[in-house]
């Protein structure tokens, strides 16, 4: 395709166990970006009305960003889209991690699940090699053990997205946890996955998808990729949090002002991640406690 996308979304229904594979039209990436524009135009398209958000018609997505895979910084990182059991509506959660990137790298630009498995599943994608397994052992292991455990019934370099006990008991606060703690949280889709009896997600893939100009992309990154080859700073353990909301005007700024700024926000990332914001977000109130 050209574009950062390898154009095929795979969509697995766990009740039929039926693997399938869609083929967006270009126009379809152009006008619904990143994993969440395709998170909308996949539920609203083949979602059931009224359908039951802990029941086997949720479709539930895991969809790589617009630039995940592609080797940005700051790229890493997938939308879980579905019904959500809080509200009956729209939900979507955001995660970094390794995950996305596997996805993309297994050659899909995204994985919708449908359907109530008759016991608990797990599924592995290793390219086109893509398979429902049973997960009896897996069910009642928390996040990292699964994550440990699939590794070893897989391979070493397997990424997983899983859930722990609270996702099994449909807890609507349960999240789907990948790289022993990075978490997709918001809107309770661990309990539908919980629902669905998918323990995890396994998948396998490191290759890159296609760009239209991969030097013009190298030249854009090329910058950002520099601000990150120096030692963190030691002022960025106290750098104020707001600096992090102001992260691209800075940035825009930076051709006329010292570096300073934008290496004390990448410094504190690198140290804290997006914690490093958490109580100023709360202050403003700008946090997702009253979402």
């Amino acid at each position: 395709m050209g574009s950062g996308y390898w154009g095929r979304v795979l969509f697995v229904n766990l009740s039929s166990r039926e693997i399938e594979v869609h083929e967006p039209p270009e126009d379809v990436y152009r006008q619904y970006l990143g994993g969440y524009g395709l998170g909308v135009r996949y539920l609203y398209e083949r979602g059931a009305v009224g359908a039951d958000p802990l029941g086997p018609e949720n479709i539930l997505g895991f969809v790589p960003g617009l630039l995940t895979g592609s080797g940005a910084p700051f790229s890493g990182r997938f939308m879980m889209v579905g019904r959500s059991p809080l509200t009956g509506a729209w939900g979507d959660a955001n995660c970094g991690g390794d995950f996305g990137p596997a996805l993309r790298g297994a050659g899909w630009d995204g994985l919708f699940v449908a359907g109530l498995a008759e016991a608990p599943v797990y599924l592995f994608i290793d390219g086109d090699r893509v398979e429902i397994r049973d997960a009896a052992g897996l069910w009642g292991l928390d996040a990292r053990d699964t994550e440990d455990s699939v590794r070893k019934l897989t391979l070493p370099d397997t990424r997983v997205a899983c859930i722990g006990p609270a996702g099994e008991k449909r807890s609507l606060l349960a999240a789907v946890v990948n790289d022993g703690g990075r978490v997709a949280t918001r809107c309770g889709l661990g309990a539908v996955m919980g629902a669905k009896r998918l323990k995890a997600v396994a998948v396998r893939g490191k290759a890159r998808p296609p760009l239209a100009s991969p030097q013009g992309f190298k030249e854009a990154i090329a910058p950002y990729r520099q601000l990150f080859r120096r030692r963190p700073s030691r002022m960025s353990g106290i750098i104020p949090a707001i600096l992090v909301r102001l992260l691209p005007i800075v940035r825009r700024l930076h051709a006329r002002l010292s570096s300073g700024p934008v290496q004390m926000v990448i410094d504190s990332f690198r140290r804290y991640g997006t914690a490093a914001g958490t109580a100023t977000l709360v202050e403003l109130g700008d946090a997702p406690v009253r979402n």
